[in-house]
C-alpha cells in the first residue's frame, strides 16, 4: 500500500516540476528572447509615401506587419497563418461608405418636418402653463440655496489648486520628474537602431528653417554613421523630405521589467504615486 502511494506521490511531483520548469522557460523566453523589429520606408514625388514595419518574436513564431501606402493596414501572424488584419479598404468601398453616410443623413433631416406637425398641439398646453403666477418666495430660497452651494464649491476648488500647486512644487515630484526622464532615456537607449541607413534630401520654403533643422540633426551622434546621408536644399522653393530609410534593431521585455522594479523599490516614487492616488 504505502509502494503504491510512493509511486503515484512521485509521479504527481514530476508532472509539478514539469510544469514549473514549463512556467519558467516561458518566462525566460519572455523577458530574454528579444522582439525584433524592422522598418523601411520612402518619399517621393511619383508615388508619395510609403512604410513598412515588420515585428517578429521567437524565431517569426509570432509576427505583425503594419504598412501604409495611400492607407493603413495591419495583420498579425502566428506560424505564418493569419490571425487578424485591420484597414487595407480600397478607394471605391471609401466611396461607397460616404454615399451611404450621405443617404443616412438625408433621410434624417426629412424627419424633422413630419414630427413638427405632431408637436403643434403641446403648443397650447405650454402657453397655459406659462399663465400660472410664479412663486416669488421660492424663487427666492432656491437662489439663496444656489448662491451659498456655489461658494462652498469655490471654496473647495480653490482649496484643492492650492494643494495641486503645492504638490507640484515638492521635492519628490522634482524627484519623480528626473527619474522619469532617467528611465525613459534607459528605455530608448535599449530601443534604439542596430543598423541604420538613411538617404534623404529635404529643404524648406524658408531657408532659415533648413538651417535650424541641420543644426538640430548635427547635435544627434547616429548622423555621423557611414550608412546615413542627410543632404539640405537651400534654394528650394517648397518644403519637401525625399529619400530612403531602414532601420533594424531588438530589445528584450527585461528592460521595461527593470524600469517597473526601479519604481517599485524606489521609497520616493512610492510615496509620489500614493500622494497623487490620495488627491484624486
Amino acid at each position: 500500500m504505502l509502494g503504491v502511494i510512493l509511486t503515484i506521490l512521485k509521479i504527481v511531483g514530476i508532472i509539478l516540476l514539469i510544469v514549473l520548469a514549463l512556467i519558467l522557460l516561458l518566462l525566460i523566453c519572455i523577458l530574454f528572447v528579444p522582439i525584433r523589429y524592422n522598418i523601411e520606408g520612402a518619399n517621393d514625388e511619383e508615388d508619395g509615401a510609403r512604410v513598412k514595419a515588420r515585428i517578429t518574436y521567437l524565431l517569426h513564431i509570432f509576427g505583425v506587419i503594419v504598412e501604409y501606402q495611400g492607407n493603413l493596414t495591419v495583420t498579425v501572424r502566428i506560424f505564418g497563418i493569419k490571425v487578424f488584419s485591420f484597414g487595407g479598404e480600397s478607394e471605391d468601398e471609401e466611396k461607397k461608405v460616404s454615399e451611404e453616410t450621405e443617404e443616412i443623413i438625408s433621410l434624417k433631416t426629412e424627419e424633422p418636418a413630419e414630427t413638427e406637425e405632431k408637436d403643434r398641439p403641446q403648443k397650447t398646453d405650454e402657453i397655459k402653463a406659462d399663465n400660472k403666477k410664479p412663486d416669488i418666495k421660492k424663487d427666492n430660497k432656491k437662489q439663496n440655496s444656489k448662491k451659498q452651494d456655489n461658494k462652498e464649491k469655490n471654496s473647495k476648488e480653490k482649496g484643492k489648486i492650492k494643494e495641486i500647486l503645492s504638490f507640484i512644487g515638492s521635492s519628490d515630484t522634482k524627484y519623480c520628474i528626473h527619474f522619469l526622464f532617467e528611465q525613459i532615456l534607459y528605455i530608448f537607449k535599449a530601443l534604439k537602431p542596430k543598423k541604420c541607413d538613411i538617404d534623404m534630401r529635404f529643404g524648406f520654403e524658408d531657408p532659415s528653417y533648413t538651417g535650424w533643422t541641420v543644426g538640430a540633426v548635427s547635435m544627434t551622434p547616429w548622423v555621423y554613421k557611414k550608412n546615413v546621408k542627410i543632404i539640405p536644399d537651400f534654394n528650394t522653393d517648397k518644403t519637401y523630405a525625399y529619400g530612403t530609410f531602414k532601420l533594424k534593431g531588438a530589445f528584450a521585455m527585461i528592460t521595461i521589467l527593470i524600469v517597473v522594479l526601479r519604481g517599485l523599490f524606489d521609497k520616493t516614487v512610492r510615496r509620489f504615486v500614493l500622494n497623487v492616488i490620495k488627491m484624486l
